[in-house]
Formats: C-alpha cells, sequence, structure tokens
C-alpha cells in the first residue's frame, strides 16, 4: 500500500494537498491565505451568517511532537479563543499518540469538537491512501509517494545514468507544475512522443525530467539517450514500459556536431514506431531556434510527425502565482540560513524577483546554488542577476578560477562531451600551447574545482552542468578572453573544430571566426 513522505513537501504544499482533503472529508469548501497575514488561520469555511470552521495546517515534522505541543498550548490556543470558530481542525505533518490528542482537546475546548478534529501524520497518510485521484493532482505530493520516491531514490536499474537518477530526486524538490507542463504531459499521453522547446532557462529540461519521473513513478523504465537515436533501437524491449529521454537532442549551441548522417530518417522511423507502441514513450528537448535552423536543413523535419508532437515552454505559462512558488521552493530547499530565508517573505524582497522580465528558474538555482557565501544579500544578487544573466558566470569564470579550471571548460566545450582521458589528454596539449605548467596534479585539481559546479561526471563522462556554462564559454571565447590559437593547435578531433567554427557562425560569434582567421 501507497505511503507519503510529507516532509518532502513545503509548508504551502502542505496546506494546498490539507485544503483539498479537507474539503472532502468536512464536505465545505475552505478557503486557503497567505502566509504572515492568515492570524492563525490557514484555512477557513465561514459561510455569512452560519458556523466558521478553522482548519490549522501545522507542518512541522522536523520540530517533533513534544515542540508542536508546547507551541499550540503556548501560542495557538490565545489565538483560536480570540477567533472563536464553531469548529477547530487541526492537521498536522507530527505523529500524535492518544495521550497527545487527548490533551489538545481538552485545551482546545469547547472549539476542537472531539479527537476526530485532530489529524496526526498517520491519520492524513491514511486518508490519502483512500483518494488516488486527489494525490496526483498535487503533483509534489505523488511525488513522496513510496511508489514514485521509490522509483526515484532506488531503482537505478530502470535508468542508465546514475546522475539523471540523482538529478530527478533533486529537480522533484523544487518543481511547480504550471500549464506547460500540463500541456507537454497530455501530449505525451496522446502521442507518445513530445518535443519540449524553449528558450533557455525556461525550465524545457526540468519538464523533460517531470514527465520521465511521472512514468517511472508508475512503473516505466527510463533511459537517457547520450548520443543518437540509434541507442533507442538497443535498448528498446517489447513487452516493457520505457520511456525514451532525449535532452538537446539537436545539440547545445549548434546543429551539425549533435546531428548525425541520415539521423532525420532515423529519428521519424524510431517517433514512428513509438507512436504506435502502446508502452513507449519518447521524451525530447531543443531550443526553438535550433529547431528552426534543424527544419531549413533537414526537409524531414518540417513534417507532420514532428509538428504534431511539438510543444513549447513559454515564459507566459509561468504566471507570477507559479513563479513565486518556484522561488519559495528553491529558497525553501536551499543550504541558507533561517534567518536569510525569512528574508524573502518580505514583499521587497519577492517581487522585483517574481515580476522581472528575465525571471528564469535556472537562474534561480543557480544564484542560490553559486552566491550563497559570496553575496550577503540573496535577493539583491539575484535581481541583479536577472538583469544580467552572463554576470552569475562571468565573475566566476574570469575573476575566481585558476586559468587551469578555465582552459577545462574552454576545452570541454569543443567536445559537448567527453571521457575523462581524452580531456586530460587534449588539456595537457593545450596547456603545453599555452606554455603553462601541465602536470596530473594540476589538471586532478581543477576538475575537482569544477565538479559539481558548472562540470558533470557521469560514468566517466564529462560535460558541463547546464546549457548556460556553455553559452558563457562561447561569449568568454569570442570575447578573446582565452587563448584561441592554442586551443585550436590542442584539438585532436575535427568534431571540435566544427564546433568552434559552428559557434562562430552564431550571430554572436563573430569575434570567434575573426580570431580562428
Amino acid at each position: 500500500m501507497d505511503s507519503f513522505e510529507l516532509g518532502r513537501l513545503t509548508d504551502h504544499d502542505f496546506e494546498e494537498v490539507c485544503r483539498d482533503l479537507f474539503t472532502e472529508l468536512l464536505g465545505v469548501p475552505l478557503e486557503i491565505f497567505p502566509r504572515g497575514r492568515d492570524r492563525g488561520i490557514d484555512l477557513r469555511h465561514a459561510p455569512e451568517g452560519g458556523p466558521c470552521t478553522i482548519v490549522q495546517c501545522k507542518h512541522w515534522y522536523r520540530s517533533g511532537r513534544a515542540k508542536l505541543l508546547a507551541h499550540l498550548t503556548d501560542v495557538e490556543v490565545r489565538k483560536v479563543a480570540a477567533l472563536k470558530p464553531d469548529r477547530y481542525v487541526l492537521a498536522t505533518t507530527v505523529e500524535l499518540t492518544v495521550d497527545a490528542k487527548e490533551k489538545l482537546r481538552t485545551t482546545f475546548a469547547p472549539h476542537i469538537r472531539s479527537t476526530e478534529d485532530i489529524h496526526g501524520v498517520d491519520d492524513i497518510v491514511a486518508a490519502l491512501r483512500e483518494r488516488p485521484q486527489l494525490v496526483e493532482r498535487h503533483f509534489r505530493l505523488w511525488l513522496s509517494g513510496t511508489a514514485a520516491l521509490g522509483a526515484l531514490l532506488h531503482k537505478g536499474p530502470l535508468l542508465r545514468s546514475d546522475w539523471l537518477r540523482r538529478e530527478l530526486a533533486k529537480v522533484a524538490q523544487t518543481f511547480v507544475p504550471h500549464e506547460g507542463f500540463e500541456r507537454a504531459r497530455r501530449l505525451l499521453d496522446e502521442q507518445h512522443v513530445c518535443i519540449v522547446t524553449g528558450i533557455p532557462g525556461a525550465g524545457k529540461t526540468t519538464v523533460a525530467r517531470m514527465l520521465a519521473a511521472w512514468r517511472m513513478g508508475h512503473g516505466w523504465e527510463v533511459h537517457e539517450i547520450s548520443q543518437d537515436v540509434d541507442e533507442v533501437t538497443e535498448l528498446w524491449r517489447d513487452g516493457v514500459p520505457q520511456l525514451f529521454l532525449y535532452d538537446d537532442f539537436l545539440g547545445q549551441t549548434t546543429l551539425l556536431p549533435q546531428f548525425g548522417k541520415n539521423e532525420d530518417v532515423r529519428l521519424l522511423s524510431v517517433m514512428r514506431a513509438i507512436r504506435d507502441a502502446p508502452d513507449k514513450a519518447l521524451v525530447m528537448t531543443t531550443r526553438h531556434y535550433l529547431l528552426e535552423e534543424a527544419r531549413r536543413k533537414h526537409d524531414r523535419l518540417a513534417s507532420d510527425d514532428v509538428r504534431d508532437a511539438l510543444t513549447g515552454i513559454r515564459l507566459t505559462d509561468l504566471d507570477l502565482l507559479t513563479r513565486g512558488r518556484i522561488l519559495y521552493n528553491h529558497v525553501h530547499r536551499s543550504a541558507l540560513r533561517p534567518l536569510q530565508k525569512r528574508q524573502f517573505a518580505a514583499r521587497d524582497a519577492w517581487l522585483p524577483v517574481v515580476s522581472h522580465r528575465n525571471f528564469s528558474p535556472r537562474l534561480i538555482e543557480e544564484t542560490l546554488r553559486i552566491d550563497l557565501k559570496r553575496e550577503p544579500d540573496v535577493a539583491t544578487a539575484m535581481v541583479a542577476n536577472l538583469d544580467n544573466p552572463r554576470r552569475i558566470w562571468e565573475r566566476i569564470v574570469e575573476n575566481e578560477l585558476t586559468e587551469e579550471a578555465v582552459q577545462l571548460l574552454e576545452i570541454v566545450f569543443t567536445y559537448g562531451s567527453v571521457g575523462l582521458v581524452e580531456l586530460e589528454e587534449t588539456w595537457t596539449w593545450y596547456r603545453r600551447e599555452s606554455e603553462r605548467e601541465a602536470d596530473g596534479r594540476r589538471f586532478r585539481h581543477a576538475l575537482q574545482v569544477l565538479d559539481g559546479t558548472m562540470l558533470v561526471i557521469d560514468e566517466g563522462v564529462v560535460s558541463f552542468h547546464n546549457p548556460s556554462i556553455a553559452d558563457y564559454i562561447r561569449f568568454h571565447l569570442n570575447a578573446g578572453r582565452g587563448q584561441l590559437g592554442a586551443l585550436l593547435a590542442s584539438c585532436g578531433d575535427m568534431q571540435q573544430v566544427v564546433r568552434l567554427v559552428d559557434a562562430g557562425r552564431l550571430a554572436d560569434g563573430g569575434g570567434i571566426i575573426t580570431q580562428l582567421m
């Protein structure tokens, strides 16, 4: 029987779940109130001239029963006495004993009618088990279920990539479902194939990963495609529900290095096979402008097969409420100190962020991940990064990293992704061409500094943590901040040269072409 780890929900998540749950349990519609203005009211039913019911939600799973009881007795009982509701219902993520419930009933009498109006975590989980449709309406609640969570955290064999398994679990902690996600999920259900497009940072990769998590939680295998679409046919198993995740299937900055000979034909063939298979699904992502470029170069990608599978993640999908929840979730799960987190409760701190024209979930995440120890005012740093998205990487790359680490990033840019052995060999040649010292100790130190922040190492393959870093390194090289001649001389693979040339052909890549000539 499924259970739920309610501790994985934020306070707001828990209140929304309780609103829907207690609307059913009590048989009355409940209002929900913003934090900080509730006067002790989280949920309320107060018809004009009728009896008033208040539901209080206490998400105190980390604090424990003793602290919760002390708080309720010392603080909340006075608030309830002042409000004088006809009925007071308590819901908490803390485990409550029979004695604890009886004590609370006595303390809050006459507003708590009986211990049936006191719901500890076990009572709430039991009620949720009986309401699977309610659970599925709350995506983050569903993700906290033992079936979904077990798939994300423990069923490594269902995933080709350990790193992807960790990423799915991490992204699930902060993900906020929105219209773009629901649109993609409907399309995947109907077509079995979904191509998610969008501008950098809009959240298309997050949507793709959550589609994968959704299917995993329902017993599907998830396979990450890392090279080309031929991997799908190699991994295909008849009679086994499988989802194939092909992130950035047209590459991150240019088409040619990623799209191999006749791959357009093979891609369409795989898409058609999956569309006809009830137990197969394919999710792909790409940047919108790369897809348009691919359509011009490959007529087959302008076909109905591609058009019918296409959906986009637009900034308009992220309304102010969704943006606020994204910010709240990231701050809630961040390593900020409690005092720093409370700063975001102030309207002057959060409103400039969620209303910013350049609002990006990626920049929110990166600011909290990178700037925690460097910025005394994280909210101000967040707005500055939204004003100038290049700022977050520029300061780190140009001012804080060693030359060895920067050159390592430049080499990864020429590859896209590369094995550790090949990376070290190329880095050594680059250092020698630059007339710099090169040894294994320096290489390992540079890699250690970058691993987990700007680079990802997965099964011996090194790649950028996210595409925005590749975008910045392209700007860095275009501005003449690297040693492009030495970098070119160190290239041992023609595809590295092709990547550099194609980067120079982009609208903002003239500086690269000039240096290569």
